[in-house]
């Protein structure tokens, strides 16, 4: 990906943005695939975002139910995501099937 400069490019029957009655967004799934950073061929969520005015109404639920059915649409078989402990929509993505695979360590750099 990065030896030829070419981006991976959003999927867009994947990818979607809810927008409040005046006008406002109140939420959004970014989606990307196939991937190259991943072992199969997989719809990758970039960002999945619901604002703070417009939580507990299910939207984060369909934006991923939206992701899922547009990785069905082209015909990848996976979707994957990054998440961090104790982020609050682990228990959405637990409950629609999301598995954990691999486990990422990282650590803070202290400044010079």
């Amino acid at each position: 990906m990065f030896d030829t400069g070419e981006p991976v490019p959003p999927l867009v029957p994947a990818s979607a943005r809810l927008i409040d009655p005046d006008g406002r967004s109140a939420g959004h799934v970014l989606c990307a695939g196939p991937v190259p950073w991943t072992d199969d061929d997989c719809v990758w969520i970039l960002n999945l975002g619901v604002a703070p005015r417009a939580q507990r109404r299910g939207f984060g639920r369909a934006l991923l139910v939206h992701a899922l059915r547009g990785a069905r649409e082209v015909g990848l078989p996976s979707v994957g995501l990054s998440v961090v402990d104790g982020n609050p929509a682990r228990r959405m993505y637990d409950a629609v099937g999301f598995r954990v695979l691999t486990r990422v360590l990282t650590v803070r750099i202290p400044d010079a």
